[in-house]
């Protein structure tokens, strides 16, 4: 008999995603993912989206103008995830 292993420790939620105004700095919206980021780097497809990851792989669209989630995928295990790849975008 093995027993399962211990599900990851989730890190308190403090990691957030903004939008600034390139002009003057201003904050125009924020997002909070379910769990944080890891090495941020989203994808822009031209549509006024933006597409991210979050650190246990799960993946997000958010509308570029609001902030608002168009939806969002996975992990398929949360607390057994981790990852610090990247997003990947295509046809």
């Amino acid at each position: 008999d093995v027993d399962p292993p211990e599900p990851l420790a989730v890190p308190q939620k403090r990691n957030r995603v903004v939008a600034l105004n390139g002009s003057d700095g201003n904050l125009l919206w924020e997002f909070f993912p379910d769990v944080g980021v890891w090495n941020f780097l989203p994808h822009f497809p031209d549509d006024g989206t933006a597409l991210f990851q979050t650190w246990n792989a799960g993946a997000y669209r958010l509308n570029l103008s609001t902030g608002t989630p168009l939806w969002k995928a996975g992990p398929r295990a949360p607390d057994m995830s981790w990852t610090d790849g990247g997003p990947a975008l295509g046809p």
